[in-house]
């Protein structure tokens, strides 16, 4: 695709948000007929590219960053994580802090019950 302007942008995420409220409305996508499908297939992968490129979120650079990001994307406590992973709340603190690392069975949790790409983990340890 080639390069898209912030208006071309602005037009294609109002179109796709329109188009979103109407199949909402409807009851899903379904309801929507194919010329509107189609053109909520087109103005969706202009949204998507200018974002990629303008908006991207960078990957976390650490374990740490990357256990706190998915403690807020799960609006989860400590507690809560620590229990998701199968260890103590204090190895999660020290583990936050980047005072101890993490051994292969908790690695392996993170992947398992995180849904956390294994290659990016292989990475950050």
């Amino acid at each position: 695709m080639s390069k898209i302007t912030k208006a071309a942008y602005t037009a294609a995420n109002n179109r796709m948000e329109a188009l979103l409220d109407r199949a909402a409305q409807k009851g899903g996508f379904a309801a929507l007929n194919s010329k509107e499908a189609a053109e909520l297939d087109q103005v969706t992968a202009i949204v998507k590219e200018y974002e990629s490129r303008h908006y991207e979120i960078p990957a976390p650079a650490t374990i740490a960053e990357l256990l706190s990001f998915e403690m807020y994307k799960r609006k989860a406590k400590q507690r809560v994580l620590a229990a998701m992973l199968g260890m103590t709340e204090t190895k999660l603190s020290a583990v936050l802090r980047g005072k101890q690392g993490l051994t292969l069975r908790e690695i392996k949790a993170i992947h398992q019950k995180l849904k956390v790409d294994a290659n990016l983990l292989l990475e950050l340890v």
